[in-house]
Parts: structure tokens; sequence; C-alpha cells
């Protein structure tokens, strides 16, 4: 009986030990998701504003553009909404996400991302949060 006990403490033992060590690799995994996010959004912002005149950026409409760039001004907008989403889900620290939010409102005060929002959200290209996002992105992001 006594035999009985032991094994069954050990079983409970070695089954908390399993579960903790599930535990720590679903963080770790997390922990190595939010990192690759970082780095593929990072990667993705750097191509955007490659191809777009960002230098006169408060000068520009958007009619004088390339269909190509005209196509990467939504490519940026779509960018800030998926980086504002994952922030909210927790993907994206906080530290790093203050920083990315002042970058999207200095960005959003320029006249080529305004026009284009505008453009945007008439054909349907930009849901209604993430508009609202990309109008006021502190006052909005400060709800999440």
């Amino acid at each position: 009986m006594a035999n009985s006990v032991y094994i069954q403490l050990a079983e409970l033992i070695v089954l908390l030990l399993g579960i903790a060590f599930a535990g720590w690799q679903l963080y770790q995994i997390k922990k190595h998701d939010a990192f690759d996010y970082l780095v593929e959004y990072t990667r993705r912002y750097s191509e955007i504003l490659r191809k777009l005149p960002i230098e006169s950026a408060d000068s520009r409409s958007i009619g004088e553009l390339s269909e190509e760039q005209w196509r990467e001004v939504w490519a940026y907008l779509d960018l800030c909404g998926e980086e504002e989403f994952m922030s909210r889900g927790g993907y994206i620290p906080k530290a790093i996400w203050k920083e990315w939010k002042d970058g999207i409102q200095e960005n959003m005060k320029k006249k080529l991302f305004q026009t284009g929002l505008e453009y945007w959200r008439k054909k349907g290209w930009i849901g209604d949060d993430v508009y609202r996002f990309l109008r006021k992105p502190t006052e909005y992001s400060e709800l999440w």
C-alpha cells in the first residue's frame, strides 16, 4: 500500500514537471514569434519607405505617384493596421509599440499618407478600426 502511494506521488511529480516544461516551451515559442514579428514588420516598413518619395511627402498629392507608389502607400497603411492589431494581442512589446506608434503618428501628419488614407478608405480597402486608428493614432491606441 505504501509503495502505491509513492508511485502515485512520483507519477504526479512527473506529470507536473511535464506540464511546467510544456508551459515553458509555449512561452519560448511566443517570445520567438514576437521577435519574428518585429523583424518582419521592420523589413516590410523599410521596403515600403524605399519606394515612396518620403522627402516630399508633405507637398506631393497622391495623383503624382506612380501606380506602384500608390500601392505602397496602401501597403504602409495596412502595415500600420497590422502592427496596431498585433500590439493589442501582446505580440509587440509596449516599449517598441510606443516607438512605432509615435512614428505612425508623425507619418500620418504628412499629406502623402493623409491623402492615401482617404483614397483607400473610399475604395473600401481600409476598415473602420484601422481608419479610426490612423486618423488619431495616439488617442485611439490609448483605448487598448
